[in-house]
């Protein structure tokens, strides 16, 4: 991913999404756009799109009635794609939203999950996305997210692979090593969706 690049979540009513959505796949500097359908809590998709430049993005007053986030990629965490071809339809995308009493919490965070990442990018094959993005820009409506908070966002093979990552003892001392570096993360956000088959994850 290059510095430049910028991630944007949005959420719209579902027989909007691909009406909406489809004609951002057709420009030539979109790198990922996938809909997922919630199976956590509401009836609203989301969208999930990965653009060259800000330049590039679409227009988001215009196209998202519900609410959008626009996401700086954190650099050196995790991952936005591998080097593999996919078919994405029916996987699982999972999105938290993670908010910091200051900015040094918000940084030691990074810094000391940093290897976590790194971890699974070696060992979670079916783990297919697992990026972290620090919010840039919020649209009226997205109120449980503020600028400056961080959002992680993973996409799996299946909910077996998801399960398989939750249950991981790596990621379950996450939690112990938070609390001995006196980290406090405030969840603020946290949904899991389906995607569809429209779109792709990367190119």
């Amino acid at each position: 991913m290059t510095k430049t690049e910028k991630v944007v979540l949005a959420t719209l009513p579902a027989k909007q999404s691909v009406r909406q959505l489809s004609a951002y796949g057709r420009q030539a500097n979109t790198r990922a756009w996938v809909i997922g359908k919630n199976i956590t809590a509401s009836s609203d998709d989301l969208f999930y799109g990965r653009y060259e430049s800000p330049t590039d993005l679409p227009d988001l007053g215009v196209a998202y009635p519900q609410w959008h986030l626009a996401l700086s990629p954190v650099p050196g965490w995790g991952w936005w794609q591998r080097e593999v071809t996919i078919d994405h339809a029916d996987m699982i995308m999972v999105v938290l939203g993670m908010r910091f009493a200051d900015k040094d919490s918000r940084e030691r965070f990074v810094a000391a999950t940093k290897a976590h990442g790194d971890y699974c990018l070696r060992n979670e094959p079916a783990t297919l996305v697992y990026g972290l993005g620090q919010i840039a820009d919020r649209s009226p409506g997205a109120d449980a997210f503020t600028v400056g908070d961080l959002v992680v966002i993973m996409a799996c093979a299946d909910q077996h692979a998801l399960d398989q990552h939750a249950n991981d003892p790596k990621h379950l001392a996450l939690a112990s090593r938070m609390a001995d570096l006196r980290i406090e993360v405030e969840s603020r956000f946290s949904q899991t969706y389906q995607l569809r088959a429209d779109g792709f994850l990367w190119r």
